[in-house]
């Protein structure tokens, strides 16, 4: 990510699963959004290529004003996940 400072670290804690889909926990340290994050992302992986990645985290702790700066506005928020890609 070009904006986020060499300081900031993204990586997993816990992956879990095949070459066809996975489970992963992931860190985000403070330097890239503001505060810890921690999430999980169900992966789904097709001849060898990511089809679907969608991360699921609490915001609940970052408080509703730093939380509310990184809300996609709801008219930009997608409607579509492609879940129809996947053969899970």
């Amino acid at each position: 990510m070009p904006k986020w400072p060499p300081s900031g670290l993204s990586y997993p804690t816990l992956i879990l699963g095949d070459e066809h889909s996975a489970l992963v926990a992931m860190t985000d340290t403070p330097e890239l959004f503001g505060g810890e994050i921690r999430s999980l992302a169900p992966i789904d992986i097709k001849d060898g290529k990511v089809i679907r990645w969608i991360d699921y985290w609490d915001g609940r702790h970052f408080g509703a004003e730093l939380a509310a700066k990184m809300r996609t506005p709801a008219d930009k928020f997608p409607t579509n996940f492609k879940e129809s890609t996947s053969d899970g």
